[in-house]
Parts: C-alpha cells; structure tokens; sequence
C-alpha cells in the first residue's frame, strides 16, 4: 500500500496556507520541516509567531531546531528553554548553533543560560566543546568562569588554545593568574595568546608576568627541562616570591610527580589561601606520596573547605596517607576552633 505524502512545494506555489497549516502536525518530521518552511516564507512575521508557536514544541529535535533558529531570526529572544532541548537532544551542528544563538539571545536569565552551557561543555564530542567554551568567553560568563579555567590543563590543544582565547575576552584581574600559568603551555600558539590577553588587560600583575626580566625569567625556566622546572619552583618556594603563585598553580599540573610535589611544598611557605582550591585536587591523585603533600599543604592553608578535604582523605586506600590525614584533621579542627573562638570573642 502506497503511503500518501502531500506535495507541498505545490501547496505552497499555490500560496495554499489554510491547507499547509494542515500538516504543521503531520506524522512525518520532514514533512513538518517542509511545512514550516514553507509557511515561514509566506507569513508575515505576525502570523507567524501567532499560528506557528506550538512548533516550537515539537517532540522532533530536528523540527524544533528549525523552527527555534527560525524564530530567533525574527528577533525572538525568549528561547532558552527550548535551545535547552536542542543542547540535550540535538544533532551536533544543531547544538552549535544553539550555542551561537544564546550568546546573542541570552536576555535577563542568566542562570538558566549558565546551565545550558555547562550541559554542552559535558558533550564527548569537541567541536560542541569548543562552541561552549567561545559562548561563555562572548558573554563572559562568571558562572562558567571554572569551567574553562580548568580547561587550561587540558591534554587536548585545541581545548587549551580556545580556553585561552575566552579567558582573554574576559578582560579583568579575575583571569590573570590561569593566564600566567598559560605561558608555561607546551604549545607555542597558547603562550602567544595567553601573553597577547596579559598585556591587554594591563594589570600591575598581568603586565609584571610580560614584561618584567625576572618574572619572564622564571617563566622561561619554568618552560624548561624537567630538572630547571623543578630547581625554579623549589627556588619561588624557598624565597617566598608571592607574584609567582601562578607558576606553581600550574606546576601542580606538571606530569611529573616530583615536581607536583614541590609545587605544593612551595605553595605551603607561600600560604596563600586562593590556592586551596588548586590543592585540594592533588587530595586525589595517584601517586600517594603526592597526596600526603596535598594534606600537609593543606594544613598550612586552614579552612573549612581545608578541613573537609584532609577529612576526606582519612578513608585513603593508602595507609600513610590515611595516617597523616587523620593527624592533619585533628590539628587543623584545633587550631580552627581556637581562631572561631578568638573571633567570637572580639565581637
């Protein structure tokens, strides 16, 4: 039996709308796209945003696609909910675009399009990735900030490289210090962005990591063989040069375990706390003799989110590190509470 489909390119030469709204609802998806279509050409813009909204609903993700770019088009700016759905279900270059359109039609609920970015930044394919990762440097988005710092330490370059790019669009001190660390990449073309994004944004900082001999000495050195890199960041450590914080940020990212090490050794004479968060990471990694250093770090950087980490790390596979953590929790909870107790007695 021979499956009847309409011709709607005839539909629509004869400019047969009446009929044409019949099949906004057709079983078959291509027939709906065509339908839409078609009726998009020969609306006005008011008509069409009056009979044609309920497609925006359309349980296909192919439809839905088209319809949603279509309406953004006609300037419609209330769209997130729906570019959701692409982001979830889509096909890839669909995703894409979607991803293109909320940093033009982002509108007042920022949150909503935060959310929306973090879904695709978790899509296994990269050239979605690397879509999010250009929308949140477009609307410099500070909820999804993290996201692509994290991505400097990323193994894939093109990841590294556009995280860069979007970090330089950010334009203040909040990404100088992931910056500096950039200049210690392994790829040419992210040390020359990163250093291009530095001197852009001007800070006393940003400027000192470009232009100052010392500072670019240490970069150079820290871009060095194995055994400079670690000779540096035991020398920033031993001598307490704070503005080089960055550069042992980004060693606790090195590949080799030794120099990790140093790094969060030198972090611990330098006790600055911006650099717990960083710290708190090597809790988990595999090497246990890295991790035991984490916890001693960590116990110089006294805090509550310190305390819970170290507490974590009490339920370590390794036996030494599950022994220095538990030393480290009740030294740090003592010394916390003695400071909690001193504050409440001020006020």
């Amino acid at each position: 039996m021979k499956v009847f489909t309409p011709n709607i390119d005839k539909l629509t030469k004869n400019r047969n709308i009446s009929a044409l709204m019949k099949y906004t609802d057709h079983w078959k998806p291509d027939v709906r796209i065509d339908t839409f279509r078609s009726l998009y050409s020969l609306l006005p813009p008011a008509e069409i945003r009056d009979k044609l909204r309920f497609m925006l609903d359309d349980s296909d993700p192919r439809v839905k696609a088209v319809v949603v770019f279509a309406f953004s088009h006609l300037g419609e700016t209330d769209l997130n909910d729906h570019l959701k759905s692409i982001i979830v279900n889509g096909a890839k270059k669909d995703k894409i675009e979607a991803l293109r359109l909320l940093s033009e039609y982002s509108g007042n609920r920022k949150t909503e399009v935060s959310d929306i970015i973090a879904l695709a930044l978790n899509e296994r394919d990269s050239i979605v990735e690397i879509q999010a990762i250009r929308t949140i440097g477009e609307l410099r988005d500070r909820v999804c900030l993290h996201h692509v710092i994290d991505r400097l330490n990323d193994r894939r370059i093109n990841i590294r490289l556009e995280s860069a790019r979007a970090l330089g669009k950010f334009g203040n001190d909040e990404v100088v210090v992931p910056l500096i660390g950039s200049l210690m990449d392994n790829s040419k073309t992210v040390r020359m962005i990163a250093h291009d994004a530095l001197l852009s944004i001007g800070s006393e900082l940003a400027l000192k990591a470009v232009r100052d001999a010392p500072y670019i000495m240490l970069v150079n050195k820290m871009n060095s063989n194995r055994s400079t890199r670690e000779d540096t960041v035991r020398f920033i450590g031993k001598n307490k040069i704070k503005e080089a914080l960055p550069l042992l940020l980004k060693a606790c990212h090195d590949d080799y375990k030794v120099i990790r090490i140093e790094a969060l050794r030198s972090i611990a004479m330098l006790r600055d706390k911006s650099a717990t968060e960083t710290v708190i990471r090597l809790i988990e990694d595999q090497y246990w003799d890295v991790r035991i250093e984490a916890i001693k770090c960590l116990e110089r950087l006294p805090s509550n989110e310190s305390l819970s980490a170290v507490e974590s790390a009490t339920g370590d596979k390794n036996s030494n590190v599950r022994e220095e953590a538990k030393r480290a929790y009740y030294n740090m909870k003592g010394r916390l509470e003695v400071l909690e107790n001193r504050k409440n007695t001020r006020k």
